[in-house]
């Protein structure tokens, strides 16, 4: 734009000139300034209109300068009726209020950022939470200088903050309470288990005395028992003279077989102790089990008898000599044929089979008894154990004599195995070590 300069009035000089330039141009920069002045309100009206925060401007006596719609809404007032309102009538809260001290800090011209403030709502049963940033704005050519204030409405996110912080108390608290019950729990498993433990010494303790004691008395009961089974065979034989009533050798003849009966009861059960206590030693040596067959067949062959059963053996020629104690594998075989006797009903037949089988002898027992299933053949292997039928109530026995067997076989490096179905019967199989040659063989 260009000025021309005045024409200079008749009347005035060069001062006059200069006065009447000075004037337009201070209308002028007060124009521009105007100008000026209205392109920034057009602006910050487009900011209110566009931004999506709640936007007030107060002024110093406390009312609305300004206000946006979001503001509007966010304090339930109708389009336009924000401006001229006090604010604490706006937001309900007392001048004295945590708000209006944060407007004093920001009329004092520092910012303050940050701010939470809490409103109740009109129900009075909830609150909402805004956070504000206040900043005092500059005076403009008169107009009236006014406090910024630009909010946010993060109930929500104080409201999810507060429900994670007290799910996260709430599990801080449960793992508490489950880490003191299993620190509880564990300190009472640890006082079972070391309950459990004294117990269990305890017991080992009084079965080793047990064990000990039968073992140490072995001489002590066999004694006795020897000196009246070898008095009753004398009295049997009438050594010394005739008894003198044909009663009185029955008599002798009942003691010497109770007699016996009761010492290899005792012996069964002094054999059991002395395992379990450690004691029981084997003498393994080379031995044929020929002789240990016949023996054994010759004193179970009366009772097979008289329950009319039929007794074979079957032993093949080529059979070697086994590494074993001839006394234990002469108990194992009489053990294992009183057994299929015992459970045998009248009429059938026990078998005793022996054949070489690589470096092992096979000794078989094969009776067609009742037999007995797997519970069956696990109650039998156990010491005093007894598989209840009424043959074992009828013929009696400790229950020792398959627990000893197993025993006696494991000590003698060998292996037992037992095969029995109900009402077929049972085979009894042991397998024993094979004896070395000669020196030259």
């Amino acid at each position: 734009m260009f000025f021309a300069d005045p024409a200079p009035s008749p009347g005035g000089g060069p001062a006059d000139t200069i006065r009447r330039l000075e004037r337009r141009i201070a209308e002028l920069e007060a124009a521009l300034r105007q100008s000026e002045a209205r392109a920034g309100e057009a602006r910050f009206r487009s900011l209110l209109r566009t931004a999506a925060s709640i936007i007030l401007v107060l002024g110093d006596d406390g009312r609305v300068l300004e206000a946006n719609r979001d503001a509007e809404r966010a304090f339930g007032l109708e389009p336009g009726t924000a401006i001229g309102r006090p604010w604490t009538e706006m937001m309900g809260e007392q001048p004295t209020g945590a708000f209006a001290a944060q407007l004093k800090v920001a009329a004092e011209g520092m910012e303050v950022r940050n701010f939470e403030q809490a409103l109740r709502e009109q129900d009075c049963m909830s609150e909402r939470v805004l956070l504000w940033n206040l900043n005092r704005l500059p005076e403009a050519d008169g107009a009236p200088a006014g406090i910024l204030c630009v909010g946010q409405d993060i109930t929500r996110r104080k409201r999810a903050e507060l429900a994670l912080r007290q799910a996260r108390d709430e599990l801080e608290m449960r793992v508490a309470e489950r880490t003191r019950a299993l620190m509880q729990e564990i300190q009472e498993r640890r006082r079972a288990e070391q309950a459990l433990i004294q117990a269990k010494e305890q017991a080992e303790l009084a079965n080793r005395a047990k064990s000990e004691f039968l073992a140490n008395m072995s001489h002590e009961l066999r004694t006795p028992l020897n000196a009246i089974i070898g008095f009753s065979s004398m009295m049997e034989s009438e050594i010394v003279g005739p008894l003198g009533h044909p009663k009185y050798l029955d008599y002798a003849k009942v003691i010497g077989k109770s007699s016996q009966h009761l010492l290899a009861v005792i012996s069964d059960i002094l054999d059991v102790a002395k395992i379990e206590a450690g004691k029981l030693e084997m003498h393994p040596q080379p031995m044929d089990v020929r002789d240990a067959v016949e023996s054994s067949l010759l004193l179970i062959a009366e009772r097979a008898e008289e329950g009319g059963l039929t007794l074979t053996q079957d032993i093949a020629p080529e059979t070697p000599r086994l590494l074993g104690d001839p006394v234990r594998v002469k108990q194992i075989l009489l053990n294992l044929l009183t057994n299929a006797v015992k459970f045998t009903p009248t009429g059938g037949s026990v078998a005793l089979r022996v054949r070489p089988e690589r470096d092992r002898i096979l000794i078989e027992v094969a009776d067609s008894g009742i037999g007995m299933n797997a519970d069956g053949i696990a109650i039998a292997l156990q010491p005093f154990g007894q598989v209840d039928s009424q043959l074992s109530r009828r013929s009696g026995g400790t229950g020792l004599g398959l627990p000893l067997v197993r025993s006696f076989v494991d000590l003698l490096n060998g292996t037992l195995d037992i095969r029995s179905r109900e009402g077929e019967g049972t085979t009894v199989s042991v397998r024993l070590p094979v004896a070395p040659p000669y020196d030259g063989e």
